[in-house]
């Protein structure tokens, strides 16, 4: 998170919404200025914090050109905004070993998919060649690099799995060797006038998983091959939130299956 600074008085607010794939949002002060947030103003112990909606934060401002900025964003009398959903990012079981792929594409609202390079067993077996759903919040970046993935970019990985669900996706990811990533800083989409900064969110939801603003990236997906060992099937790979876990989606991919054969 950010480090804190030395200004006059703090200004309070409560967070109007925050995109938390993307890393910004808005605050609305007590006085009713609507101020721009970027997770990289947010005083935390997390690598990337997070702010909820309705959530009571103080903050300092700062205009960068036309746009008013929160800067130091913290919890009221100054506390670290840390959340139970990173704290339970923690405490989720990984696999025991990395893998290799290839970063099949990445959205600049801050998810993508990796193609695996070989067969993995675990916790099922997935076949080289599927592909494994990646967010923003996994990178594993050196200071000042941009978070993104870039499509055929050579990456390894662990592998993590809900509880509940048959789908796994990536943790950890860094870049051949366990080093991490580093990329140049590229223009934030959106945050422009009249982009998704200026308050024109959407949230779609993409053959199963629910994002967070961008266009729909279905032609560029491939259908991941899933084979579990008592029953072979294909089970799309679930939907992993931005800080929760990924969501089970085959019963929805089901109902379009059979819907599409009903036409």
């Amino acid at each position: 998170g950010a480090a804190a600074e030395d200004a006059g008085p703090r200004v309070v607010g409560t967070v109007e919404k925050f995109a938390s794939k993307r890393g910004f949002g808005f605050i609305i002060s007590d006085s009713g200025e609507r101020v721009f947030a970027h997770w990289s103003n947010i005083l935390s112990n997390e690598q990337w914090p997070q702010l909820t909606p309705g959530q009571k934060v103080e903050f300092d401002t700062a205009w960068e050109g036309s746009k008013l900025m929160a800067k130091s964003i913290s919890g009221p009398g100054g506390q670290p905004l840390n959340t139970s959903a990173g704290a339970a990012r923690e405490q989720r079981t990984l696999s025991d070993f990395t893998v290799q792929g290839t970063v099949h594409f990445f959205h600049h609202a801050g998810y993508g998919f990796i193609a695996l390079d070989t067969d993995v067993e675990w916790p099922q077996v997935i076949q080289a060649g599927s592909t494994i759903y990646v967010s923003r919040e996994e990178l594993v970046t050196t200071p000042g690099s941009s978070c993104r993935l870039e499509k055929g970019m050579r990456v390894q990985f662990r592998l993590w799995q809900p509880e509940s669900g048959s789908s796994v996706a990536a943790a950890e990811v860094t870049a051949i060797g366990g080093e991490p990533l580093t990329l140049e800083a590229a223009p934030r989409h959106g945050e422009g006038a009249g982009g998704a900064a200026a308050g024109q969110y959407k949230r779609r939801r993409v053959s199963g998983w629910d994002v967070e603003g961008g266009e729909e990236p279905a032609a560029k997906m491939l259908k991941p091959n899933f084979k579990a060992t008592a029953s072979p099937v294909e089970i799309p790979i679930a939907h992993a939130s931005a800080w929760g876990s990924p969501q089970a989606a085959s019963s929805s991919w089901a109902q379009q299956q059979q819907q599409q054969q009903q036409q």
